[in-house]
């Protein structure tokens, strides 16, 4: 479960948001990734920036 907000003003940028998450999550490789690499919030957020800076 994935819960994301969006600011108002943010709008616009929720579809290109939500199509790097799904990028993101549907390999299982990645998922496995982030959730070893996400030992708390931080760390979670540090793995999800390198995951989608590859």
């Amino acid at each position: 479960m994935v819960l994301v907000a969006v600011a108002p003003e943010q709008r616009p940028l929720f579809r290109d948001v939500l199509d790097q998450l799904i990028a993101v999550l549907a390999p299982p490789a990645c998922v496995g990734t982030l959730l070893s690499k996400g030992t708390d919030h931080s760390a979670f957020v540090r793995a999800l920036d390198e995951t989608l800076d590859a």
